[in-house]
């Protein structure tokens, strides 16, 4: 049992992830693959200049999806992984 305020933050923080990856869908949905190719690779580059890029991170979650994804679709993730790496 969590307390009204901590019921109500939960919420609140909840809705505002939903509002991001909302946000992010818009964001990307209408860009064709080469376009998302190089959204991918100007924040992978932002990312390893501000020290935050963690390629084993990335790599960690890539594989808890993999068995979801066709052979076609796990080789193209794979070609991209390797490319950002």
């Amino acid at each position: 049992f969590k307390p009204k305020s901590e019921q109500k933050q939960s919420q609140n923080e909840e809705k505002l992830q939903d509002q991001k990856v909302e946000d992010l869908f818009n964001k990307y949905k209408d860009m064709n693959s080469f376009e998302l190719m190089q959204e991918l690779l100007k924040n992978v580059q932002k990312s390893k200049q501000d020290g935050s890029f963690d390629f084993e991170k990335l790599a960690g979650s890539i594989k808890q999806i993999l068995p979801y994804l066709s052979q076609e679709q796990q080789n193209s993730v794979m070609t991209i992984l390797n490319q950002i790496k």
